[in-house]
């Protein structure tokens, strides 16, 4: 499993992958949001992350081979994303203020 880390070199927070040696570094995300408080999940085969944009809150996963983000829940304050011990479900902080 690669390591991730967020990277503000685009101007944004982008999450970045990098092989467990320290080589092969590449550019996982392009949201044009900030990423932050990211998650692997047990498979490796993708990353839970807060995305954050205008102020505006996304619980995300991102496909760790493409990139692509889903929404899992939009406009909150959520926190402490993690996975379950089986990785099929993900878990998650909610503040409602």
């Amino acid at each position: 499993m690669h390591n991730a880390f967020a990277s503000e070199r685009s101007g944004w927070y982008e999450l970045h992958l990098v092989s467990p040696e320290g080589g092969g570094e590449r550019q996982l995300t392009s949201t044009l949001a900030d990423l932050g408080e990211h998650v692997w999940q047990q498979d490796g085969s993708r990353l839970a992350a807060i995305r954050c944009r205008r102020n505006r809150f996304d619980l995300v996963t991102v496909d760790a081979a493409s990139g692509e983000l889903c929404v899992v829940a939009e406009g909150g304050a959520w926190g402490a994303p993690h996975w379950t011990h089986d990785g099929r479900e993900l878990l998650f902080v909610a503040n409602d203020g």
